[in-house]
């Protein structure tokens, strides 16, 4: 390492991983702030971190009385799942850039009467969300409790519902969104993160930048309307699935490989209309750049 190296980057971590990286990246190289602040170089561009101080917050609500869920959050994960619990259990892992801060984070969880729907957050000191600050929700519902609708937002952050039902509505601007396990229709939008749905019985999906995949449970019906910018489309149907499907990409293959499938009209290599069974609907699969796949689901 130079010794203009060394006065050009700098960044925390234990002795094992400084030597780590520096027996790999050798024209980097590696120092410790007091404070915890990160630091890390290349070349002489320096890019700083905020310190990171940790806190963990809980809260329960009675489940009665409530039929839908809105959660949201600005940068964090976010995590619903049906589980072996009496009420709704909701923790929140928090970081931010000093320990009093996260310390003085807490977690509301406040039903909207109007509408049984329990609304979750974060409530930062202040009111407001600074550079530095995130909290990341997970929220456990009782097994088998029946939901009307889940909502779940995140700017920055993996967005993930497993073993739920009802009608879901995600939206995570950057960061992938896993739905397993649903007994509903689905509507995810991600402006950059692929999106994965399994056992839904419909399917809206938005990407701009990532790969869909998206199964039905066996006797869902219906619909299937996906768009990507860039990035490819999977989509599994059941028996159950009626109508056509309309898919076209302007760069990339469309391939069914379903024995359902009759074609119904002009097709090529690229774009193409299917039928399966005597259903009147139309799913429309539409990608910019990346393949399509349409496979019977297993």
């Amino acid at each position: 390492m130079t010794q203009q190296n060394h006065r050009c980057l700098r960044r925390t971590g234990s002795a094992v991983s400084l030597a780590i990286v520096a027996a790999f990246l050798p024209a980097l190289s590696v120092g410790v702030w007091a404070g915890g602040v990160i630091g890390v170089v290349v070349g002489c561009k320096q890019v700083v971190q905020p310190p990171q101080f940790r806190a963990n917050v809980s809260a329960q609500a009675e489940v009665a009385g409530v039929t839908s869920f809105d959660i949201e959050t600005s940068v964090g994960t976010i995590l619903m799942e049906a589980a072996d619990v009496q009420r709704v259990e909701i923790a929140a892992e928090i970081i931010s850039t000093t320990q009093e801060r996260a310390d003085g984070a807490q977690v509301s969880a406040a039903l909207d009467e109007s509408t049984a729907t329990l609304r979750v957050s974060v409530i930062w000191p202040g009111g407001q969300v600074q550079s530095g600050d995130k909290a990341s929700i997970t929220v456990r519902v009782p097994r088998g409790h029946a939901l009307h609708r889940t909502a779940a937002r995140s700017n920055v952050g993996r967005i993930s519902l497993a073993g739920l039902g009802g009608q879901a509505d995600i939206t995570a601007k950057v960061g992938a969104i896993d739905i397993v396990r649903h007994a509903g229709p689905v509507k995810a939008q991600s402006d950059t993160g692929s999106i994965t749905i399994d056992g839904a019985s419909a399917v809206e999906a938005t990407a701009g930048t990532g790969r869909v995949s998206a199964t039905l449970s066996p006797d869902a019906p219906g619909p299937v309307n996906i768009t990507i910018g860039t990035g490819a489309a999977e989509i599994g149907i059941g028996p159950g699935f009626t109508g056509t499907i309309d898919a076209s990409t302007k760069l990339g293959g469309v391939k069914v490989a379903s024995s359902r499938a009759v074609v119904a009209g002009v097709s090529s290599s690229s774009a193409g209309v299917w039928k399966f069974g005597e259903g009147e609907q139309t799913s429309m699969v539409r990608v910019s750049t990346g393949a399509i796949t349409i496979i019977d689901a297993p």
